[in-house]
C-alpha cells in the first residue's frame, strides 16, 4: 500500500498488505503532516467499492 512490499508479516487488509514499517507511518502520522493526505489517500484505495459490497 505504502511500499509495495509483499510479506507475511504484516497486516492483510482486504486483497492489500500493510508492512509493518508502514503501518508505524500511518498510525504516527499527524493530520498536519504532509503525508497525512497521501495515507488516507492510499487508505480509501484499499476498500472494495460500492458495487463489490
Amino acid at each position: 500500500m505504502c511500499c509495495d512490499q509483499v510479506g507475511n508479516e504484516g497486516l492483510h487488509v482486504f486483497k492489500s498488505f500493510i508492512c509493518h514499517s508502514c503501518e508505524k507511518k500511518i498510525v504516527g502520522v499527524e493530520c498536519e503532516q504532509e503525508h497525512y493526505q497521501h495515507y488516507i489517500s492510499n487508505l480509501r484505495d484499499i476498500l472494495p467499492s460500492e458495487k463489490h459490497r
